[in-house]
């Protein structure tokens, strides 16, 4: 790269970065708003990056040293500002913003926004802004910040650069050597042959078939300054439009800048406006020519980027692929956040400590009136994903049209209790805008689940397709892991495997007071036996940072340990050990699990307080079905002390039957029904089978029996079908209640209950055993 001392600088950009804690990752998005094209070795005008306080703490006092490096460029500036001693510039640091093309060296650091501090001036002091360093392309600056900044204040730097003679990006490094400066190289200009550069400003615009479209504007700038010089005098210039598309009225209003001056134009319903360019005299800065286009849309035009080629005599140079529009057919789209942006919510957790866990849906037109007002779009989750404060005011569910924070109105529609879905009646439309409804929405997931949250979004009579988004990420705060173990049913104090759990991140299994219990309880099917569960128990933390208080074992079973500290840095593995458990001999055979819950993972399975639900009389999220547990885990398989051969026999008319050669007596007669099945009062098949009394449970409303044996059976008075560890099974008969006794045909029950069924029409006897 050829370097020249002695040439200022032209371009005009807009940078944002922003600025992050020391100790922080830096986490900004970082964006050169225009990057126009330069002639090598050009002056450019001034690079403005501005820097946006986002760290909440804001920018306290102290000095902030930075770094700024050109890429194919280099500082413009006369020899005369490497005189002074130490290396300088001639200009301050601190200062007024510059216009126009740069003619001496410097950078400036300009405070601004809401908020914004001050930085000491130019000077040696400690307290003193100053250039420590300069080279041809690079600087370092200690910017003295005497007043802190507050968050969303920014620092605009005004740098004066000159384009390097190689063609490409030309571009500025930032680095951050101690200061809270977030570190990126940005791109600030193309370095380009030719006389003009065609470039396409603002926003591309999207727009159904329509007529006098205005569309984004097209710059047609020189590349360096007096490129344009007056020879020829004149210049004719043809815009081409795409087939379908047409130019709608164009007069001189529609053309602007200082390149030179405007005249025959002539459009009017053609593909190709044609006008006569008389260039302006010379001019110190680089001279501009703003074309604002208004097209119309035919029934022809094909669906896409809408785009413009340039043909010109003299000094203009030809362009093509300026896109200026998008025609798109009316709707609305369905979004959500940047999939970087898109939240992770724990399972089981109500909120992100006292933040309600938030996901967002983005209705936006695609075209203005692409949304029908009034009609109702739907958004609806999973059963086990639940709304939060429904009932407040203004409503749980936030709303921003057009970027803008509005009163939720429209929304209408919570279904009950069960809080998973909610209507929006379309509101708040706004006549010529493509309108954007931005809606952020509280949620809690039901302990368990774990994978992408999804929301459906329906609503075809508002203008918009069915839609299914990944709004969120759900996590199980811990897994947990067990060692499977034979125990003996009504045995006490058997020895229980060892259980390990396990966090999915630092911090994850909660501290604070009134969260902070880790619950371990064996399922029990529901049956809520008194005598199933721990007895004794020890654990400790064998991973992680996470400190344990105690641990305690219920009357009721349950391993309950308290977290006195929350792990940090790494996450935390808990093992249980030296485990006793107690089994009632009632106990069906088969597996159990061990479960883990507490409020240190789960607290939104309780009541809801009285006003967060749509209903004051709520019980809990989605009707109060929410689990208590958090992971599960197989931990226990139950087997028979001792098993026993079993011969049953029943005869029909009689209430004598035989036990393993014992003869018992009923208080009532078997018997045969219609369907010619045998029909026993269930007390005493079970009775047969070694099952007592107790482990039939009989539930009135229902009129359904449920027999706890080696599996569990119910079966339900005038119902064909038998349920036998959670499988139906068709029957072709039924149950029924006679003289206030539950009488249930043997052989179906028997069968359910793992024995054989034998018939012996002679004797008319039904024979009942199994083999040990």
């Amino acid at each position: 790269m050829r370097t020249r001392k002695g040439f200022a600088f032209v371009l005009a950009l807009i940078m944002i970065l922003t600025l992050v804690p020391a100790s922080a990752f830096a986490a900004t998005d970082n964006s050169v708003a225009k990057v126009p094209a330069v002639a090598e070795d050009a002056n450019m005008p001034w690079v403005n990056l501005t820097t946006v306080i986002d760290d909440a703490a804001g920018l306290p006092v102290g000095s902030q040293v930075v770094k700024f490096t050109v890429e194919n460029g280099e500082w413009a500036r006369t020899a005369s500002d490497l005189t002074t001693t130490p290396l300088d510039i001639a200009g301050p640091v601190v200062g007024t913003a510059p216009t126009g093309v740069n003619t001496e060296p410097v950078i400036y650091a300009i405070p601004a926004g809401a908020g914004a501090g001050t930085l000491g001036a130019v000077g040696a002091t400690a307290t003193n802004s100053k250039v420590i360093a300069i080279g041809d392309n690079w600087i370092e600056v200690e910017l003295y910040v005497a007043t802190a900044f507050a968050k969303g204040s920014y620092i605009s730097f005004n740098l004066g650069i000159k384009s390097g003679s190689d063609a490409g990006d030309v571009k500025v490094k930032v680095e951050s050597i101690d200061s809270q400066f977030t570190s990126g190289t940005y791109t600030v200009g193309v370095v380009a042959g030719g006389k003009t550069v065609a470039t396409v400003q603002d926003k591309v615009v999207k727009t159904s078939r329509a007529a006098a479209v205005a569309t984004a504007n097209i710059e047609i700038r020189e590349t360096a300054v007096n490129t344009v010089d007056g020879t020829p005098a004149t210049s004719d210039i043809k815009l081409t439009l795409p087939k379908g598309v047409t130019w709608g009225t164009m007069t001189a209003t529609e053309f602007s800048g200082n390149l030179g001056a405007v005249s025959a134009i002539s459009a009017a319903g053609s593909r190709d406006l044609t006008f006569t360019l008389t260039p302006a005299a010379n001019s110190n800065l680089r001279q501009v020519l703003i074309v604002k286009p208004i097209i119309d849309i035919g029934k022809d035009a094909r669906l896409g980027e809408i785009s413009v080629q340039i043909r010109a005599d003299g000094d203009i140079e030809n362009a093509s692929g300026l896109v200026i529009a998008e025609y798109v057919e009316e709707g609305v789209t369905v979004t959500t956040v940047k999939e970087k942006d898109i939240p992770t919510i724990y399972a089981g957790y109500e909120q992100d400590g006292s933040k309600d866990y938030e996901v967002k849906v983005i209705v936006e037109e695609t075209t203005d009136g692409s949304l029908i007002a009034g009609k109702f779009i739907d958004f609806e989750f999973p059963e086990w994903v639940q709304l939060t404060d429904v009932n407040t005011t203004p409503g749980s569910v936030d709303v921003k049209i057009n970027s803008a924070p509005a009163a939720p109105t429209g929304i209408v529609g919570y279904k009950g209790d069960d809080t998973s879905s909610f209507e929006w009646a379309v509101t708040g439309l706004n006549v010529g805008t493509k309108d954007k409804f931005e809606f952020i929405i509280p949620v809690t997931v039901e302990a368990g689940h774990s994978g992408d949250l999804e929301v459906k979004v329906t609503g075809a009579k508002a203008g918009l397709d069915d839609t299914t988004l990944v709004v969120a990420k759900v996590v199980n705060p811990v897994t947990a892991e067990a060692k499977l173990t034979d125990l003996k049913t009504g045995v006490q104090k058997q020895a229980g495997g060892e259980i390990v759990i396990k966090e999915t991140e630092a911090g994850a299994i909660r501290d604070e007071a009134s969260k902070n219990i880790i619950s371990v309880s064996i399922e029990d099917l529901g049956l809520n036996f008194s005598t199933m569960g721990f007895k004794d128990a020890k654990a400790k933390v064998t991973a992680g940072d996470l400190e344990i208080k105690k641990v305690d074992v219920t009357n009721a079973g349950i391993i309950n340990i308290t977290v006195d500290k929350s792990s940090i840095k790494t996450a935390a593995e808990i093992t249980i050990s030296d485990i006793e458990i107690t089994l009632d001999r009632t106990l069906p055979e088969g597996k159990y699990a061990v479960r883990v819950g507490g409020t240190a993972l789960v607290d939104n399975n309780g009541t809801v307080p009285s006003g967060t639900k749509p209903s004051a009389a709520a019980n809990g999220y989605n009707n109060g079905d929410f689990t208590a547990h958090s992971v599960k885990a197989d931990y226990i398989t139950i087997v028979t002390a001792a098993d026993q051969a079993v011969n049953a026999k029943f005869v029909i008319g009689s209430k004598d039957y035989v036990v393993n050669s014992v003869t018992k007596t009923m208080d009532a007669e078997a018997y045969i029904d219609t369907a010619g099945r045998t029909m026993v009062p269930i007390r005493f098949v079970a009775d047969a089978l070694g099952i007592n009394e107790s482990q039939i449970i009989w539930n009135q409303a229902s009129a359904t029996a449920t027999i706890v044996g080696k599996q569990v059976v119910s079966i339900t008075v005038g119902d064909a079908k038998i349920i036998a560890g959670g499988t139906a099974i068709a029957m072709d008969t039924v149950a029924v209640n006679l003289n206030g006794r539950i009488y249930v045909p043997a052989r179906y029950v028997s069968t359910a209950l793992g024995a054989n069924v034998d018939w012996d029409a002679a004797t008319k006897t039904v024979s009942i055993y199994t083999v040990k």
